[in-house]
């Protein structure tokens, strides 16, 4: 899939997203792009694994780079931790849209705005570290292409665009891929929560569970590989 044009839309949280024109899917929901990525990606999935593990290391596995919102509320939120952070990514988005979207204003951490350009323009497939505690490698490649090495991975944030417009993205080839890199006892989190992705993950040993979603999703995903 080539990449096609993207405009900014404003969310009902009033924070900003990007629309994909070509699968008429925005990049976030419309119910709210920093909403959605708090209590799915932060909430549910880095403050529950942090609470979890025993040590102040968490390396941590994006699927779906996208606007580096997720990246950036981990960043804000890991004082005191030493981040390890993969971000998958076919299609980046060039940086003069995603700075129109002012997400370090929006979360309320524009210290941080040097290290989130330098986020989007740094070099793909090259180690970077943003700061003393955050080091970032951004893989530009197909979600299906990725072998990671074994139980190496703490936490995936699984954030491709909807399993109604990319299904071949939430396969039971990919999601065994995943459960393959995480550790036992890691965690990936989901904003979606259909039924035949479920099954998906169940194939792949993950056990879920079911969150309350944010505002217009009545469930989220967590799938924790078992122990």
């Amino acid at each position: 899939m080539r990449m096609s044009p993207v405009s900014i839309i404003t969310t009902s949280d009033a924070s900003k997203s990007l629309l994909h024109t070509g699968l008429n899917e925005s990049y976030h929901s419309y119910y709210g792009a920093l909403s959605e990525s708090q209590l799915v990606f932060l909430s549910y999935g880095f403050h529950y694994q942090a609470s979890q593990l025993q040590t102040k290391t968490i390396r941590i596995l994006e699927y779906g780079f996208g606007t580096g919102l997720n990246a950036l509320l981990v960043l804000k939120h890991s004082i005191g931790m030493q981040i390890y952070y993969t971000a998958l990514e076919l299609y980046p988005v060039n940086w003069e849209l995603i700075r129109q979207l002012h997400y370090t204003t929006a979360v309320e951490a524009e210290e941080f705005d040097a290290v989130f350009r330098e986020m989007h323009l740094s070099e793909w497939d090259q180690p970077l570290q943003l700061t003393p505690n955050f080091c970032l490698l951004k893989r530009k490649m197909d979600f299906k292409a990725f072998q990671a090495e074994p139980s190496y991975i703490d936490l995936i944030f699984f954030d491709a665009f909807s399993p109604d417009k990319q299904p071949e993205l939430w396969s039971e080839e990919v999601f065994g891929q995943a459960c393959q890199a995480l550790r036992k006892g890691g965690v990936l989190v989901t904003y979606s929560s259909k039924g035949w992705v479920k099954q998906n993950l169940r194939k792949c040993g993950f056990k879920i569970e079911r969150l309350p979603g944010p505002k217009g999703k009545r469930h989220v995903l967590r799938a924790v590989k078992p122990v």
